[in-house]
């Protein structure tokens, strides 16, 4: 049996979910395949696929802190709003 995933950062976007996501899975028989990445059998693969969760884990934090930088120049700066 088999689950399939776009690309590790599918699972979670943060890095130790998705490892713990994927041990569990291992566990109970159910193999792991991405598709927009090879197949974790050596150690360079291995090592791939750390740095896409991490780099997931990143951009999550990125996001998250523009959001909230938006809104708080949202919050200081008010924009009049034109009604024609």
């Amino acid at each position: 049996m088999w689950a399939t995933a776009n690309a590790p950062d599918r699972l979670s976007r943060r890095y130790a979910y998705q490892i713990l996501l994927i041990e569990e899975l291992a566990r109970a028989g159910v193999e792991t395949l991405f598709i927009r990445s090879p197949r974790a059998t050596t150690a360079e693969d291995q090592l791939l696929l750390q740095f896409q969760g991490m780099i997931a884990e990143y951009e999550r934090a990125q996001i998250l802190e523009r959001g909230f930088a938006s809104a708080d120049a949202r919050a200081t700066h008010p924009m009049l709003i034109r009604t024609v």
